[in-house]
């Protein structure tokens, strides 16, 4: 299993067993808005949107500089011309 999976598996299971307890304290009458569960949650969302944008970094194409250099001189000679 690959880091960023490992990382996503950890994630998602740290979130559902911080979601369960959310849910336990409203069974208790106590309110989870104003309990510190609610700062772990927004933990865990900050760092899932950290591992979308790494995920989606490594998706990214990628510029082959060396042809974009040629591209940029052939449109620079183009308009001397």
């Amino acid at each position: 299993m690959e880091s960023l999976d490992k990382a996503r598996l950890n994630l998602i299971s740290g979130y559902a067993l911080n979601s369960l307890f959310w849910m336990y304290l409203n069974t208790l009458g106590i309110d989870p808005k104003e309990h510190s569960i609610k700062g772990e949650l927004e933990k865990y969302k900050s760092f899932m949107k950290t591992v979308k944008e790494i995920a989606d970094k490594s998706k990214a194409p990628i510029l082959n500089k060396v042809t974009l250099k040629v591209d940029l001189c052939e449109c620079i000679m183009d308009n001397n011309a």
